[in-house]
């Protein structure tokens, strides 16, 4: 069911209702629900604060390097670490800004992110959604076994007849997809009716995992008003779920709503030390970095909820100039689809909360560091978009 078609009785009981001519004037975000002049006090505010901190680490540190002359290895140190400091001083600010509001504002989620204000948790759903997983390779029965979680958890809202499950599989083992297969007809017959899960596999892995939820939006798309992807390491709990899609129906103009990922429980030591800091200073981190990003948020490709239509109309990522590794298929594909929705006029929002949303992380260093390489392979692609004509100036 597409917004188009959506009941305008169901609209109006759900308070989907907003200032068109302050929409159209640009006065508030497309949603309706913020202030852009409130959005762009933020951004000064930040730049400010970010920018001082930048220009004072900066001076102290000429101070240091000038003590007995500055010459040309002073200016290198330098130069390496201006490239460096605006990370240290955006971090902290974010840290800061959203450990003020953790702690000394009530309600900072609605604050942070007022989208959440137009849903209540009465609110019937008249929007069918799929969540999907993909799959490359991986154990099939650990994938499965999550997706049985997910589907469980879902029954225990009595929502789960506006979900259908999808594993999209780029595998390209046969022993894997057998197993893959007869882990779905399995699924089938001990789910029959309601929830059908599909199952798809892939002859190639043309555009990797961007490229597996286009194929996905052509072939089913035009079926569903919202998807979740999901990894192959991916939990989410139903409730977690339903709240988010009310969310979505309650702001026809939310392309993307994103909440906070938590580590599942690990016996790796790395892991364990990893997840600790995570808990302790994501929800900081990401609550100031949602104040003043607003509607022009990011998403990390999965555990999120995404209006499918404008996601395929407008989030088709272009193939880059030039051989691999910095040409091609994008790599790190999220970041350019949050920036994508957003220039269609469609808002990116990220939930400051650690509810009811899980992945695993991965178990050692080098584990750790192969996935890190490979999202900074992607990130340094991200140069060749710099022109990309429309793109918000936060993004």
């Amino acid at each position: 069911m597409s917004i188009e078609t959506t009941s305008a009785e169901a609209k109006t009981a759900l308070g989907v209702t907003s200032n068109a001519a302050d929409i159209l004037t640009g006065e508030t975000t497309p949603t309706g629900t913020q202030s852009v002049r409130v959005i762009t006090r933020r951004r000064i505010i930040f730049a400010v604060l970010a920018v001082s901190t930048m220009l004072g680490m900066a001076a102290w540190l000429i101070q240091i390097l000038a003590h007995d002359g500055f010459g040309l290895l002073d200016l290198l140190l330098l130069a390496c670490f201006l490239t460096y400091v605006p990370w240290i001083a955006i971090g902290f600010w974010n840290s800061a800004i959203g450990f003020f509001f953790m702690n000394l504002v009530k309600n900072p989620v609605a604050k942070i992110t007022p989208v959440v204000l137009k849903a209540h948790d009465n609110d019937p759903i008249f929007v069918r959604s799929a969540i999907t997983m993909t799959v490359r390779n991986e154990d099939p029965a650990r994938a499965f076994a999550r997706l049985r979680v997910i589907k469980k958890s879902m029954d225990k809202t009595g929502q789960t007849d506006h979900f259908d499950f999808f594993v999209l599989s780029d595998t390209n083992r046969d022993d894997v997809a057998a197993l893959e297969q007869a882990a779905a007809d399995e699924w089938n017959k001990e789910f029959p009716g309601v929830s059908k899960l599909y199952y798809r596999r892939r002859d190639n892995n043309v555009g990797y995992k961007a490229g597996n939820i286009r194929d996905f939006c052509e072939r089913w798309g035009k079926n569903y008003e919202l998807m979740i992807p999901l990894d192959a390491d991916s939990i989410m709990t139903g409730e977690t779920i339903v709240k988010m899609v009310r969310i979505h129906q309650a702001n026809p103009r939310l392309g993307i709503l994103q909440s906070l990922i938590v580590g599942m429980p690990s016996s790796s030591f790395f892991a364990r030390v990893y997840q600790f800091g995570m808990r302790h200073g994501l929800r900081a981190y990401i609550s100031g970095y949602a104040w003043w990003h607003a509607d022009c948020g990011l998403f990390w490709g999965h555990n999120t909820t995404i209006r499918i239509q404008p996601f395929y109309d407008y989030c088709k990522l272009p193939l880059l100039p030039g051989k691999p590794p910095f040409g091609g298929h994008i790599l790190s594909h999220d970041h350019i689809e949050a920036m994508m929705m957003r220039r269609a006029g469609f808002e990116v929002r990220v939930i400051p909360e650690e509810v009811g949303s899980y992945e695993e992380t991965p178990p050692t260093l080098l584990d750790f560091e192969a996935r890190d390489v490979r999202w900074a392979n992607g990130n340094l692609q991200y140069t060749k978009l710099l022109d990309m004509p429309g793109l918000q100036p936060v993004s």
